[in-house]
């Protein structure tokens, strides 16, 4: 896992940085048996929505932690969070929060349905959530 968030860290700290966003990223030694191409898209996918529906200067933290059966990674980030009655369409195929700001920013609605997909092959789970003071947490359980 170490090596797949360093990589999207990475390849995404260009976009981060146009938007000021500061990308922090803590990750213990999880090793997950799977396909690393296909979790590689599903985490990526996640940062860079954190990264563009955040506010200028905001966060995306990343904290991917194991116990003796699953690993557990959090998403968090500091950006316009998700509606209370929209949480539980966001992992519906073609689905947007926000129509005019994903238009804008480009993507067709099939990100986080693609997500959820991905992290159910994993035998995983995926719930959004509140980050805590604003913005949105992802949070994902994959077993080892």
């Amino acid at each position: 896992m170490k090596d797949v968030f360093g990589d999207i860290v990475s390849e995404l700290s260009h976009i981060a940085d146009e938007k000021e966003v500061k990308l922090y990223w803590d990750c213990d030694n999880s090793v997950v048996c799977g396909n690393t191409d296909l979790l590689y898209r599903a985490f990526y996918n996640i940062v860079e929505n954190g990264i563009k529906y955040n506010i200028d200067g905001g966060k995306v933290m990343i904290n991917v932690k194991s116990d003796n059966k699953k690993i557990m990674v959090k998403i968090k980030d500091t950006g316009i969070g998700i509606p209370d009655e929209e949480k539980k369409n966001i992992f519906e195929r073609f689905y947007r929060v926000d129509k005019s700001r994903s238009r804008k920013l480009g993507g067709s609605g099939l990100g986080l349905s693609i997500v959820q997909s991905i992290i159910a092959k994993h035998n995983g789970t995926i719930v959004v959530t509140d980050n805590e003071n604003c913005g949105t947490c992802l949070e994902i359980t994959l077993g080892i």
